[in-house]
């Protein structure tokens, strides 16, 4: 599917410079193989992505008394993640992207089976514990860190910019798609095997190998040559005032609001689910349904992100994602229902979510600064996501669990308490994100509330709505284009020959 669209230009300016964009950096003949195998790898990687932390370990730490270190181990992706400005400078000083992306990418997925043998190994004491596996958590995430920053840019050299939307979304979906169900199996397999060490050593084991498969198929796929800078502005400051520019900045500022909340509603997710009495395969037959709803917007988003543009889709999924914890602070006093309306809301919203920030932060960037440019953004994102799951679980939790105490609440209070906040912070930033530049050649962010705003906002959602599913679509013509709602008619300016004549 997405080779045909590559192929087919249709005579399009857009096109045709994107075409040009490809074969500049991927030769002809090698495109379509680079595509389709980066996918596959991923697509062999979501068999091992849903181990790598997430309710299965989360449930593991239950098992070995560790649940009030839950947050802890789930904040450390965020404090390894900045590590990674210091390893994507070096991996722009040496132009070694593909030995980096190798080097730590496949080795330290092992460390994983590592983790779930210490009860084998390790010390008995829950301090002991905690100690080792934060020692093995934090080496794996850092090597993380740097590899992904290394794949980043190896894909941003491989992926035209034009189809990047529709690529993404095409590769997420199957990917989680996959993930989905192996989670959903990995969770009936726990719980058949009775939610013991043995249950835990034989699902990470089919999870790690799976994923270091992933990494193998990547030694197939073509790696184009990296743009390196001059001598003279390789040094580590130089790099980072390049990369680090005022949009970049405002949109990450933005961003970091975000995944504040976001680091939030996961922890207050967890406790939740189990405070309401799901196991684990229930909780994973929720995420399954959260997948189902993913999958149903993903492509959607892909399309409306190639024709309204990333800032536009970003807002517009924040209204979605506002919403969703307020069903999760609703759950202790109405259960699993409210779970599911959140995990709903939550889904529509990360799809896009997802998609927009991938391709935002791509468009941020220039070619020869993207390494250092996502580094510096996973430096930012990984400080305010360990110290909001710090916060939340050291501070927020313990006071409100005292409060909640003496007013005579629930013991779920708490989740209440700070799912609410999550959903009030996220509504600030959507009122922010409007005011964000525009980084494409797209439509403003504001026309998606205006089109709800309208005199007739139910033509207007239709309208929408058939944008999304038919006009996206070679079978619409122009009569039926044109009945359609005014906002749903942008497209972009056309091209005249002064824009081509030299000053």
């Amino acid at each position: 599917m997405v080779e045909q669209h590559l192929c087919d230009s249709g005579g399009n300016p857009d096109d045709a410079r994107a075409a040009a964009d490809a074969a500049s950096l991927v030769p002809p003949d090698r495109l379509r193989s680079a595509l389709v195998l980066s996918t596959l790898g991923t697509m062999l990687g979501a068999f091992y992505f849903p181990l790598a932390g997430g309710n299965t370990f989360n449930r593991f730490l239950e098992l070995i008394d560790l649940n009030n270190r839950i947050g802890l181990f789930m904040g450390l992706p965020g404090l390894a993640a900045m590590t990674a400005l210091l390893g994507s400078w070096l991996i722009q000083r040496t132009g070694y992207r593909r030995a980096f992306f190798f080097l730590l990418a496949g080795p330290p997925r092992l460390l994983w089976f590592a983790m779930i043998t210490v009860p084998l190994w390790g010390p008995e004491s829950r301090d002991g514990r905690t100690a080792i596996l934060c020692l093995l958590g934090l080496a794996y995430w850092i090597a993380n860190s740097v590899s992904s920053s290394a794949w980043f840019s190896w894909m941003r050299d491989i992926v035209p910019e034009h189809y990047r939307g529709r690529l993404f979304s095409y590769r997420n979906t199957l990917v989680t798609l996959v993930s989905a169900i192996w989670g959903l199996a990995a969770g009936y397999i726990l719980e058949k095997l009775g939610l013991d060490l043995f249950a835990f050593r034989t699902v990470y084991a089919i999870g790690v190998a799976f994923g270091i498969m992933d990494i193998i198929v990547y030694l197939f796929v073509y790696h184009p040559p990296m743009r390196m800078k001059d001598e003279t502005e390789r040094g580590f400051v130089s790099m980072v005032k390049a990369a680090v520019h005022k949009d970049f900045l405002k949109f990450t500022g933005v961003q970091a609001l975000w995944l504040f909340s976001c680091s939030m509603v996961a922890l207050s997710m967890w406790h939740v689910q189990r405070g309401i009495g799901m196991e684990i395969y229930s909780i994973q037959v929720a995420g399954f349904f959260g997948t189902c709803v993913w999958l149903a917007f993903s492509l959607l988003w892909g399309r409306f992100i190639d024709h309204y543009g990333s800032k536009a889709a970003w807002s517009a999924a924040l209204v979605s994602h506002a919403v969703s914890p307020v069903f999760y602070a609703l759950a202790p006093y109405f259960g699993q229902n409210m779970v599911y309306l959140g995990i709903c809301f939550g889904g529509i919203a990360m799809s896009g979510l997802t998609l927009a920030n991938t391709t935002l932060l791509i468009s941020l960037s220039s070619r020869e600064d993207q390494a250092m440019t996502m580094a510096a953004r996973a430096f930012v994102s990984g400080m305010v996501v360990f110290v909001s799951f710090t916060i939340t679980e050291s501070v927020l939790f313990p006071g409100l669990e005292k409060l909640g105490g003496r007013l005579g609440y629930c013991p779920l209070f708490k989740v209440t308490v700070v799912c609410t906040a999550a959903a009030l912070l996220r509504a600030a930033v959507f009122a922010i994100s409007l005011r964000l530049p525009e980084v494409e050649d797209k439509p403003p962010a504001g026309i998606i509330v205006k089109m709800f705003l309208t005199t007739n906002p139910l033509r207007a959602l239709y309208s929408f709505g058939r944008f999304l599913a038919v006009k996206t679509s070679e079978t619409v013509g122009n009569s039926g284009y044109s009945r359609l709602h005014p906002s749903a008619r942008w497209q972009p300016p056309a091209i005249s020959d002064a824009d081509d004549t030299p000053e």
